[in-house]
């Protein structure tokens, strides 16, 4: 992220950037679900990517073997990212 137009609760449009003095809002803008502002603009930096992604949803019992698989894959040169989801005991997800 390089720069966000925010719309603010008192109506202004500010620009944020990770370095002007709007950065507190730029840093705390994600995550926010809106309560911080209303992003009108955002100017991003795009990483270039392989044509198509491999997605392998696998189910652990046990925190010891989730990390253990987890360092595995973030340790392996042919894997760009590496995603999870944490559900409750109780989730069939």
């Amino acid at each position: 992220m390089r720069s966000i137009d925010v719309l603010t609760g008192d109506g202004r449009i500010v620009t944020c950037t990770p370095d002007n003095e709007h950065r507190d809002l730029f840093l705390g803008l994600p995550n926010s679900y809106g309560t911080l502002g209303y992003v009108m603009r955002a100017t991003i930096a795009t990483l270039p990517v392989k044509r198509f992604v491999h997605i392998v949803h696998t189910r652990y019992d046990d925190r010891a073997t989730c990390f253990a698989r987890l360092a595995e894959a973030c340790a392996d040169p042919r894997v760009d990212f590496v995603d999870g989801v944490v559900s409750p005991p109780t989730s069939t997800t």
